[in-house]
């Protein structure tokens, strides 16, 4: 009978380790799962980040960009604008010579 008791628990023992063991096996898993997670997610944050400012310096070119060909369309609108004045008060001009001219005739 004590031989039974002995092997009983013995039995108790090594189940009860077996079981510690399970659930530091689980503790430990469930630890490493979660760092590993809480890694991903802070890559996961610092790329977006870095995206974000990536994305918020392209949009500032872009926009000194359009700024400045919207000056430069301006510029040129003023040019041709103003030569065409020119050109229209030269060729009024002209035609009241040329007339003038042909009056004289």
């Amino acid at each position: 009978m004590a031989q039974i008791a002995v092997k009983m628990s013995k039995i108790e023992e090594a189940s009860k380790k077996k079981d510690d063991q399970a659930h530091q096996f689980i503790s430990q898993t469930r630890e490493a799962l979660e760092q590993k997670m809480e890694t991903h997610e802070e890559k996961r944050e610092a790329y977006i980040s870095d995206l974000k400012a990536k994305l918020k310096d392209h949009l500032e070119t872009v926009e000194k960009t359009r700024q400045s060909l919207e000056a430069q369309t301006e510029e040129v609108r003023t040019a041709v604008e103003e030569k065409l004045k020119t050109a229209a008060a030269q060729r009024d001009e002209n035609i009241k010579k040329m007339l003038d001219r042909l009056k004289e005739h």
